[in-house]
């Protein structure tokens, strides 16, 4: 979205415990990951992992990117939209939750845009 600031990717660990902490933030919001790994050298290494499939996920699907699949869907007007498997796959699985819940599972956010009206935070 034009003149938000971006998001600043760079995940932060520590020890917690018998385990380890990662914190990163994605899909304007904070997450953290609890790593049961002795060295920090492969906490780092996992907590990356899930930071930037994390990340991915959150550039592809994300409304708030312009040029992502999202966008392409919602400003086609109805007119189809070539998807790649990953995406197909998604929808197809939340086609069969729409028609598994009798309807009340939707994976549209415009319910929601109404009653939910934030930004999301900066880390």
């Amino acid at each position: 979205m034009a003149g938000r600031e971006p998001v600043r990717r760079r995940p932060e660990l520590d020890r917690g415990g018998h385990h380890w902490r990662g914190r990163f933030a994605a899909m304007g919001c904070p997450c953290e990951v609890l790593l049961a790994v002795p060295d920090a050298a492969n906490a780092r290494r996992m907590l990356g992992r899930a930071a930037r499939e994390a990340w991915r996920i959150e550039d592809k699907f994300s409304r708030y990117r312009a040029g992502n699949v999202v966008h392409r869907i919602n400003t086609a007007a109805g007119a189809p939209v070539e998807v790649d498997e990953e995406t197909a796959r998604l929808l197809d699985y939340a086609d069969r939750c729409h028609r598994l819940s009798g309807g009340r599972f939707d994976i549209t956010s415009g319910v929601l845009r109404q009653a939910w009206r934030r930004t999301p935070e900066v880390m």
